[in-house]
């Protein structure tokens, strides 16, 4: 990326980016050999994802209770925005737990246009829509890990 945008990326850590990808890829092999029985779900990556985020206390408890509850069990997609959108309007939000919130419904809604308009997206997960339900959980979870690293 910097090679083809370097005004865009010139402050990106790619040693920073390295370290976060391992440490997630260590804690996913740890919770593998510990539990092989729950990762039937499609939704096993946004959990990993949100447990690693606990572990390293990146996330708060109520932001990790939230996403977990209703993020990583399936639904519609419209009931998950609705979700969020109505836990921003709570009052006791801290800021930074509003920041997170705020990139996961930002990512979730970007991801959501892309599966709509890409055929070749839908074409991966053959018209399955559950795979693309956790997919696109997975995109807006995921961006937890990487927003303090840069764009």
């Amino acid at each position: 990326m910097k090679e083809k945008n370097s005004d865009i990326f010139k402050n990106v850590n790619e040693n920073e980016l390295i370290s976060k990808f391992s440490q997630l890829e260590n804690f996913k092999k740890k919770a593998h050999i510990n539990n092989n029985a729950r990762f039937n779900s499609p939704y096993s990556n946004s959990k990993d994802i949100l447990n690693f985020l606990r572990e390293k206390n990146k996330i708060s408890e109520k932001n990790y209770n939230f996403l977990f509850k209703n993020l990583t069990e399936d639904s519609t997609l419209d009931n998950k925005l609705n979700s969020i959108n109505h836990y921003l309007t709570k009052d006791d939000l801290s800021v930074e737990e509003r920041k997170q919130i705020e990139i996961v419904k930002s990512i979730f809604v970007s991801s959501n246009e892309y599966w709509k308009k890409s055929a070749n997206a839908k074409a991966a997960i053959d018209g399955d829509k559950r795979k693309e339900r956790s997919v696109i959980v997975a995109d807006a979870i995921g961006a937890l890990i990487w927003w303090e690293t840069g764009p």
